[in-house]
């Protein structure tokens, strides 16, 4: 069977002239008088000692008369010299193919960011593809392209996010959750009863992340928390499934309760209603497809029922009215005042909401 070359190729080649230059000196004889010995030109001995001209079978016979280096030695040498020279060679034809490779790689995602996010940014350009290619499950960039190009996200016109960076991202988030592990088996028609339970962590908010963490894996979902920041994404949230194994990614750009959890809620809503595809909720996207809004519905109807939110109080178009208002509102339902004023927020418009004991942040 045939097995892998990992001999390793050498950063320069050595010339059996370096073998010989060390004798004359060890033993005081100049190279013009080496040159008389061996019956050969000065000029001539100088290039092979200098590596300038290859060491012939007939020279090396002379040398070991004269000083009793051995012309086996020698030989092999320039032959490894030979050798080295070759595969020092290739490995340069190789590093410029996969610089090359790369450079197609970089039109695609931030190659710089991924190389030191997977610590390859020291390696060689064919350890760094082979490290590209490995992290992100992709054998080459016109792959990778399609495989975006096939996404499940549309941009809006208004969009300042950019696409490439959002593929960066997407990479990084999918190679950390490879790592995150499940307790549990996932069952698709478990997802209202985790969403239940999710629901109630988020009206605590306490030990919420990693209580959402543990919940998810125990019903065999992985969660990630993704705190890798990529310019110009905007991401939210994103899910899909690898391996059979469903995954939530969230963001947490704002660090409020009520946004992080319609997050992880509207995630686990794609789960419930088109797992077919991976989706990605970036701001200024389209939420026009009926994936997102099927999603959006799952996520409100689960941190506020239709029936519940039909008996939320009238108020005049003032915060200061609609906190006070939905708050005392909030208490007698159940629900998290910060949920209940998220969603006013949205559907009004208006955010100016008081929080001088900062509880509207993830605790």
């Amino acid at each position: 069977m045939a097995t892998r070359n990992e001999n390793p190729v050498p950063f320069m080649a050595v010339h059996p002239g370096m073998m010989i230059k060390p004798e004359l000196e060890e033993r005081g004889i100049s190279q013009k008088e080496f040159a008389k010995m061996l019956g050969v030109q000065a000029s001539h001995l100088s290039e092979v000692l200098g590596g300038k001209r290859a060491l012939t079978a007939e020279l090396a016979v002379k040398i070991e008369s004269a000083i009793s280096l051995p012309a086996k030695v020698l030989m092999a040498a320039q032959s490894q010299y030979e050798c080295d020279l070759e595969s020092i060679r290739q490995r340069g034809i190789e590093e410029q193919k996969a610089a090359n490779e790369l450079e197609e790689y970089n039109k695609v995602v931030d190659l710089h960011l991924l190389l030191k996010a997977f610590g390859l940014i020291t390696l060689t350009f064919t350890r760094q593809l082979e490290g590209i290619k490995s992290h992100c499950k992709s054998n080459s960039a016109a792959e990778m392209q399609v495989a975006f190009a096939n996404g499940n996200f549309r941009r809006s016109d208004k969009s300042d996010v950019d696409e490439r960076m959002v593929n960066t991202w997407v990479l990084l988030a999918r190679d950390i959750a490879r790592n995150t592990k499940v307790s549990g088996t996932y069952n698709p028609t478990l997802n209202n009863e985790l969403a239940q339970k999710l629901n109630s962590v988020f009206t605590e908010n306490i030990n919420t992340i990693e209580r959402v963490t543990r919940l998810c894996s125990e019903y065999g979902i992985k969660f990630v928390e993704c705190k890798t920041k990529v310019e110009h994404t905007k991401i939210d949230g994103y899910s899909y499934i690898e391996d059979g194994i469903p995954c939530i990614i969230v963001t947490n750009r704002y660090n409020r309760i009520d946004s992080f959890a319609f997050n992880v809620l509207h995630e686990l809503g794609h789960l419930e209603t088109s797992p077919e595809e991976p989706h990605l909720n970036v701001e200024n996207y389209s939420k026009e497809s009926p994936e997102e809004r099927m999603a959006d519905t799952f996520a409100n109807n689960i941190l506020i029922p239709i029936a519940v939110w039909r008996r939320s109080p009238e108020a005049r178009m003032s915060a200061r009215d609609i906190q006070r208002k939905f708050t005392a509102w909030s208490e007698v339902e159940g629900i998290n005042k910060w949920i209940a004023l998220g969603r006013v927020g949205y559907e009004t418009g208006i955010y100016a909401f008081s929080d001088p004991q900062k509880t509207r942040r993830i605790m």
